[in-house]
């Protein structure tokens, strides 16, 4: 009697977004355990804190943004994945604006000047990175309007001022799926894949070094 041949088992390939999940895990909880982080999301960092947190990220933003504007532009990929309400250049903006500040030119902090660098390299070298920096950038409103309540309260806000944390409301839960599913529906060579994830990685790293970096701004 001949058995019947079984099939060979195979490796179930992660998706992209598990990856960067997975991937960033200890860097994503490093990021948002830094004491200014946890401050922020309890209401008690100083309102001079909060408004240099936002200053030091609105450098970083504007040339990521430009870079992704640009990454869309040219690949049918990003094109599929982004969109315009994504960019959150805008929102920080809005909110340094409300609290009278000028939008600085470059970046005076060396944890935001690292990242303008790495963003800059990454538009040179393989611009599809840039979407590694987008997922911890836009992944950060799922607990960002959250976080938005207790700023709100601590600082006598209502919209404007939070625009950041929460610039979507009840609506971000939709504009997180659709880019979860566009980036695991894209098909990425295994090099592309590799530097997204390794951007990400950058990322939060940057986000704890700026938030470091605020520590004596902060009392914390």
């Amino acid at each position: 009697m001949i058995l019947p041949t079984m099939p060979t088992p195979t490796a179930t390939i992660p998706s992209l977004m598990l990856r960067l999940k997975e991937q960033t895990r200890p860097l994503h909880t490093e990021a948002e355990s830094h004491p200014v982080q946890r401050a922020m999301a309890s209401g008690t960092l100083p309102l001079d804190a909060y408004v240099a947190y936002l200053e030091r990220l609105w450098p970083v933003h504007r040339a990521l943004d430009a870079g992704l504007q640009n990454l869309a532009e040219s690949d049918e990929r990003a094109k599929t994945i982004l969109s315009s309400d994504q960019f959150q250049s805008q929102h920080l903006r809005e909110d340094l604006r409300h609290f009278g500040r000028e939008l600085p030119e470059g970046a005076a902090d060396a944890a935001a000047i690292d990242l303008l660098n790495e963003i800059a390299q990454a538009r040179i070298d393989r611009p599809i990175a840039l979407l590694g920096f987008h997922y911890v950038t836009l992944g950060s409103t799922n607990g960002g309007r959250f976080i938005a309540r207790p700023v709100r309260r601590a600082y006598g806000l209502d919209k404007a001022g939070v625009t950041y944390l929460d610039p979507w409301g009840e609506d971000q839960p939709r504009i997180w799926q659709s880019f979860k599913q566009s980036m695991d529906t894209a098909s990425f060579t295994p090099q592309e894949a590799e530097a997204i994830v390794r951007a990400a990685e950058a990322m939060f790293r940057g986000i704890t070094r700026i938030s470091e970096g605020l520590r004596p701004v902060a009392r914390c």
